[in-house]
């Protein structure tokens, strides 16, 4: 709710701004503009996770793989 905030006072101050200047003219691009940027912000709220999983079980993946090949070309010396 913090960040809500100061989000919807920069878009009524833009609303504002935009209708003193155009007469209203503006508002349906506003509007318009304003759909866009939230279909996108829900769009990567949903993504972002799942990349996010993505990337770190391929970075596991390789990790492990990385260290088993060490590992076998590089034995444990025996005790003498």
């Amino acid at each position: 709710a913090g960040l809500a905030v100061p989000g919807q006072a920069l878009k009524a101050g833009v609303r504002v701004v935009a209708s003193s200047m155009t007469l209203g003219v503006l508002n349906p691009v506003i509007s318009l503009l304003e759909d866009i940027v939230a279909l996108l912000g829900s769009c990567l709220a949903l993504i972002l996770p799942i990349i996010a999983f993505c990337l770190v079980t391929l970075t596991l993946v390789i990790s492990f793989w990385l260290i088993r090949r060490w590992t076998a070309s590089h034995p444990a010396p025996q005790p003498t």
